[in-house]
């Protein structure tokens, strides 16, 4: 089950966005969502105002969120039965160490073209 946002302990109590209720296949879900996601990554990508982070960030949020779990629906379910927890346990793996490894290469990235210094 993918959910947007849930409240409770059971399927049955609050939810804005449930994606399995809808009834489009779940590759279209994603690309919908990759197409409404997509322009705020290039306005967050280009902007020079700081205060623009504050619109934009909260939008790349929402997208990440939106996006995570339909994506690795499809790759679970695009694995043979008896392999799906092991592919969803790689999912993550591979997730949390993007996580890790990304803003580490960043700031080092940063740090050493000399682009810190002008932020």
């Amino acid at each position: 089950m993918s959910l947007l946002w849930h409240r409770g302990s059971n399927c049955q109590t609050d939810h804005w966005i449930h994606f399995d209720r809808i009834s489009l296949p779940r590759n279209y879900l994603a690309a919908i969502v990759m197409f409404l996601f997509s322009p705020a990554l290039l306005i967050f990508a280009n902007t020079t105002n700081p205060d623009m982070l504050y619109i934009t960030a909260p939008l790349l949020g929402m997208g990440a969120f939106m996006y995570s779990p339909l994506t690795n629906a499809i790759i679970i379910q695009s694995a043979p039965p008896e392999l799906r927890g092991t592919t969803a346990g790689f999912v993550n793996l591979f997730n949390q160490i993007g996580a890790l490894t990304a803003p580490i290469i960043l700031s080092t990235v940063l740090t050493a073209t000399g682009i810190t210094k002008q932020l």
